[in-house]
């Protein structure tokens, strides 16, 4: 059974933390969305201070790692040495063809412009993002600094 999702009052939520420091925003996030609140992050060097955060306020908050399957041999030890560090909650979400494989059969579409970059997107970020949300049963995501596209709008 799924559990209903959170009403929030953007305008309410918006006056009660004007001026709020980044723990209290997350505090506040924690309450309103239990275990309905997720997180991503890109792993680049300036989000372990979000994850940080957010892992000293809600220590099994669910992160969410999109691995397109581009991601440099760098970032995977980096994404290993803050997983051990910080104990995340890492759920690693892949697409459904691998990098090579897509390469192969579409070639690289993010080199033919815009719609191109839509497909890849789709298929590589957007469709296991989604996946994400569905299966932890988000209502609510928090980012730690992302290129990934926005793929729901039903999330707050």
């Amino acid at each position: 059974m799924t559990a209903a999702k959170p009403t929030v009052d953007v305008k309410s939520a918006n006056a009660e933390l004007d001026g709020a420091n980044a723990s209290k925003v997350v505090q506040w996030a924690a309450h309103t969305f239990g275990n309905q609140l997720i997180m991503t992050s890109s792993f680049g060097a300036q989000s372990v201070v979000t994850l940080h955060l957010v892992t000293q306020v809600i220590p099994y908050n669910p992160v969410i790692l999109i691995d397109t399957g581009y991601l440099f041999a760098d970032t995977y030890h980096y994404i290993e040495q803050l997983h051990k560090r910080l104990r995340l909650n890492l759920h690693d979400y892949q697409p459904d063809i691998t990098a090579a494989r897509f390469e192969a059969i579409h070639g690289r579409q993010w080199e033919k412009g815009e719609e191109g970059l839509d497909i890849y997107h789709q298929i590589h970020k957007i469709e296991p993002m989604q996946r994400a949300v569905t299966e932890i049963g988000a209502s609510a995501w928090s980012v730690s600094y992302t290129h990934l596209p926005l793929p729901t709008s039903d999330l707050v």
